[in-house]
């Protein structure tokens, strides 16, 4: 075992009563108290490469119900299956243009029947491979662009595909009028019913010899969205640490907030965007780089029905994981020192990727303990 990473548990009290779609529930920072206690992630398994395989670049990872770990890999463009100790079982796909084939790799989800749900950008779609028969290719899902920039697509319990469309308005001059809606996609790939619309993530825009160029607002706030159990979406704006729950048919459930305080934006912060992206994007963005960072920059919801948050600190080599479990009113913050990038919570278990002692993409597992 490679670490153990200590954390705090605070409780919150609040009540859980069923709400009709006209009776929203909310739940505000003063609904919580804070009590100490303690929580543990325990590494268990640290893979950058074994004699049968490496990762060139790792997209995306989730785990089945039997421990099965399945990893896109951006570069390779297939998917990697590997038994719960981490040995190569299969690998899905390859490079291309035809059924079964990706030519850019991205997320990857699991039906509640295990199905794997892969997503490409070229061809822009969603490949489905079937548990039986080792995972055998069966039907594709075509992902529209004609109603907008639709991707990032999730399977929702006993509902079929959601995705999310971003529309634009007429002329680059109305950017911050821009939405994201959560629609969702019928079989032979049309986009059906709008469930919601949040506000599209913060972007700045600027001229080139070309036309206009785009690129995010440095610590702009930005939309996230993640399907639970039960048929709920969660919804969250980076702004604040606030979940609001949408079922199904799109109706609001609930909403709950969580005390927190802002991290501001240093002017180390400042200069190291300044050496990471171009200096035409700089200068769009350097009068609209807000004060403070987001609340937050990744968003989960795990199978138990908890919240995850990755939060910034004052630290730029380190980040916290908040942790909101409202079946048990508990928050928990963990300290990331090797910055993991979690991607599932399943079965007691988070999976995620990070990089090695070289830069090298390294799968890794750990172990929820309470």
């Amino acid at each position: 075992m490679r670490r153990v990473v200590s954390c705090f548990l605070f409780f919150f009290l609040i009540g859980c009563s069923d709400t009709s779609p006209d009776e929203v529930a909310s739940f505000e920072s003063d609904d919580w108290a804070i009590q100490e206690s303690q929580l543990q992630l325990e590494e268990d398994l640290y893979i950058t490469e074994t004699e049968d395989y490496f990762f060139g670049a790792i997209a995306d990872v989730v785990a089945d119900k039997e421990g099965r770990i399945y990893v896109a890999d951006a570069r390779e463009l297939h998917v990697k299956v590997l038994s719960p100790q981490g040995e190569l079982l299969h690998t899905l796909g390859r490079q291309g243009e035809a059924p079964g084939e990706f030519g850019a790799l991205g997320q990857l989800h699991l039906a509640y029947d295990d199905s794997l749900y892969v997503f490409s950008a070229q061809p822009k779609r969603v490949s489905v491979f079937a548990p039986e028969s080792d995972y055998r290719h069966v039907r594709s899902i075509p992902i529209p662009d004609e109603e907008g920039d639709a991707g990032d697509p999730r399977m929702l319990e006993g509902h079929g595909l959601v995705a999310r469309v971003v529309e634009w308005p007429s002329t680059v001059d109305n950017i911050d009028e821009r939405t994201m809606v959560i629609r969702n996609i019928n079989d032979d790939g049309t986009l059906g019913d709008t469930l919601f619309e949040m506000p599209a993530a913060e972007i700045v825009m600027w001229r080139t010899a070309r036309g206009q160029a785009g690129g995010p607002l440095p610590f702009g706030r930005t939309p996230h969205f993640e399907v639970g159990p039960g048929g709920l979406v969660h919804t969250a704006w980076s702004d604040s640490l606030s979940v609001t729950h949408y079922r199904s048919s799109g109706d609001r459930d609930t909403t709950i907030t969580l005390p927190f305080e802002h991290i501001p934006v240093a002017s180390t912060d400042v200069d190291h965007v300044r050496e990471e992206i171009s200096s035409s994007h700089f200068d769009a963005a350097e009068d609209q780089i807000p004060d403070t960072k987001p609340a937050f920059d990744q968003f989960l919801v795990d199978d138990e029905g908890r919240y995850w948050f990755r939060r910034p600190t004052d630290d730029p080599d380190r980040s916290d994981w908040w942790i909101a479990d409202p079946a048990e009113s508990t928050i928990s913050v963990v300290s990331n020192q090797s910055e993991v990038t979690f991607t599932t919570v399943q079965n007691g278990f988070a999976y995620g990727h990070t990089e090695g002692d070289r830069g090298e993409p390294t799968l890794v597992r750990y172990r929820v303990e309470e």
